[in-house]
């Protein structure tokens, strides 16, 4: 959650600490894979409160893992 907040959140003067790559990477980045990165970090954060309060909720979105691990024997 902190890579997703320092990135989201970066200072112009942090970005006067990073390389040139570094920066120009960061600026090139499309604005589709910030969302997907944003969404991934808070629903991940939603499922683990969610299990560590052992509410169904939490186990909901893991269950089709636990499933499609389950029949290929634990083989990806």
């Amino acid at each position: 959650m902190s890579q997703y907040l320092g990135q989201a959140f970066i200072t112009d003067e942090a970005k006067t600490l990073l390389p040139a790559a570094e920066l120009q990477l960061i600026e090139e980045t499309p604005t589709w894979i910030t969302a997907a990165f944003a969404v991934a970090v808070w629903f991940g954060l939603i499922a683990c409160i969610g299990l560590l309060i052992r509410k169904k909720m939490g186990e909901k979105p893991f269950s089709n893992f636990v499933n499609c691990r389950h029949h290929s024997n634990g083989v990806f």
